[in-house]
């Protein structure tokens, strides 16, 4: 088959299974996504680093007299690796300095500053993602230092009754966003030590989630098990397929194993079926603190992965138009004009944004507005954002720049 028959033949595939038009491949926005990103990427910087305490504020400093809030490690994690992202060496050396303020006597990151037991595995790996950025960025020893130890930390966490990690330090509940994520957290960390352990963990944490928490009628991810009784949380969240789409395709870069694509078109078929648990009004229905990692997963399987056969090519291709097509939704409807600030819906914030939204898709719902999200509490005043969903909307459109 000739390549152009080859390509044009996949378009009218694609075009016939997310039922949009053909010409909407012609009618790119004039805005990228590395502008978009760069706008949120300045705001989250702009509205929750506070100069102060030189550490990130909970609350929205879009809103005069803004009092300061400490955050809890999750959302200092997912904010402080938008900066690492960034590449700017003097604002990573300062929120991996605010990150230290959570670290406990034995090296795990607390969910507070109180620096105590109160561990989830989940955030540490966020953290760990952190260090291992800043570490290639600034070559501080310090910091691989700390990766060390917390990467074996959370593989010492590995339940030993029924496997898979932890959600929380020595709990009753395995969780498959601690387990993919701490599978991923080692092949990050392999880049930086080339231990094959650690390679041998991912494999584990990957094989006991396809055999504990993967439902076979659509291959999507179960939430986690208790061990105690043996009950599945059968909720499915997007940031588990992601995670584990982007562990694929690290193991495919490291290994050049073609096995690896296999699993991640497999998963990421099921992810990107329409009609399946992800989606709602033909887009996907997390909400943009979770949908993030989908589209890292996407975007490390674009970016390090290699398709090698015309099954898997098209599954990129296709997977490339449709983190496009996703991009431009969250641009449209879950930011507020065009300033590069994020919300967490369009349903309880801006009412332009939601008029927005109920004209596109009408018959959605009522328009309730949240007064957390508008300063002062006043609603149909300023719009307000929170640190973790502004965050997210940077690094959602960063992951989307590697690849558009």
């Amino acid at each position: 088959m000739k390549i152009n028959t080859f390509i044009l033949s996949l378009t009218l595939l694609i075009a016939q299974t997310y039922s949009f038009p053909l010409d909407w491949f012609q009618k790119r926005s004039t805005v990228s996504s590395s502008q978009v990103n760069s706008a949120a990427l300045s705001n989250t910087w702009a509205y929750f680093w506070n100069n102060g305490v030189n550490g990130w504020n909970n609350n929205d400093q879009i809103c005069e007299n803004t009092t300061y809030s400490i955050p809890v490690v999750w959302n200092v994690a997912v904010a402080s690796k938008v900066i690492a992202n960034s590449g700017n060496p003097q604002n990573i050396q300062s929120v991996v300095d605010f990150l230290l303020n959570y670290r406990n006597p034995q090296g795990f990151f607390s969910a507070s500053q109180d620096k105590d037991d109160d561990v989830y595995l989940d955030d540490n790996s966020q953290v760990l993602w952190v260090f291992i950025s800043a570490y290639q960025v600034l070559g501080n020893e310090e910091y691989l230092s700390i990766a060390q130890t917390l990467i074996n930390n959370i593989m010492g966490q590995w339940n030993p009754t029924i496997g898979g990690v932890n959600q929380h330090l020595d709990g009753d509940y395995v969780s498959s966003i601690a387990t993919l994520e701490a599978a991923l957290s080692a092949v990050k960390f392999y880049s930086i030590s080339a231990d094959p352990n650690l390679l041998s963990f991912a494999n584990n944490a990957i094989n006991w989630i396809y055999g504990n928490l993967q439902d076979p009628s659509d291959q999507l991810i179960y939430d986690g098990i208790t061990p105690s009784s043996g009950v599945v949380n059968k909720g499915k969240l997007s940031y588990t397929v992601g995670v584990l789409i982007s562990t694929l395709a690290h193991l495919n870069q490291i290994t050049g194993e073609a096995s690896y694509i296999d699993q991640a078109v497999n998963i990421g078929n099921a992810a990107t079926n329409q009609n399946g648990a992800l989606y709602n009004r033909g887009y996907w229905n997390n909400a943009l603190e979770y949908v993030e990692f989908l589209f890292a997963g996407f975007a490390d399987l674009l970016t390090l992965g290699a398709a090698t056969t015309e099954t898997q090519q098209a599954a990129f291709a296709a997977y490339n138009q449709e983190i496009y097509r996703e991009g431009n939704y969250y641009y449209n409807y879950y930011q507020v004009g065009t300033s590069g600030t994020f919300v967490d819906s369009a349903f309880t914030s801006s009412i332009d944004l939601y008029n927005k939204f109920i004209a596109a898709y009408p018959g959605s719902g009522a328009y309730s507005p949240d007064a957390s999200n508008f300063c002062d509490g006043i609603i149909g005043g300023t719009p307000s954002t929170s640190l973790l969903i502004q965050a997210a909307g940077a690094e959602l459109f960063y992951q989307l720049s590697r690849v558009n």
